[in-house]
């Protein structure tokens, strides 16, 4: 068998087994989605579970704005990371609740 004979029979495999690899991957992607999709209609819940968060944070947040307690207290009796009670404080500011 002459090299370039046995080249392109190389790279025509090599393409059916790439182009047979992709239709496969597209159909675990739909059924996975179809999955996905069943799951949210049953009211399944992806993802981490909410960290529970004292009932009063408002009133927390509330009492940091007047200057009664200061930011690493009140994260403390919120029981949040610093992180977590930032992202918490800008959302209540841009909601008005605070």
């Amino acid at each position: 068998m002459s090299p370039i004979l046995q080249l392109f029979l190389t790279f025509t495999i090599i393409q059916m087994l790439t182009y047979m690899q992709a239709g496969s991957r597209k159909l675990r992607k739909e059924k996975q989605r179809e999955g996905i999709d069943t799951a949210l209609a049953n009211g399944v819940h992806f993802g981490r579970k909410p960290k529970f968060i004292a009932e009063n944070y408002i009133d927390i947040y509330k009492r940091l704005e007047n200057g009664e307690i200061d930011k690493n207290t009140a994260r403390a009796q919120i029981g949040t990371s610093p992180n977590t009670f930032t992202k918490m404080y800008c959302e209540l500011k841009q909601e008005g609740l605070i």
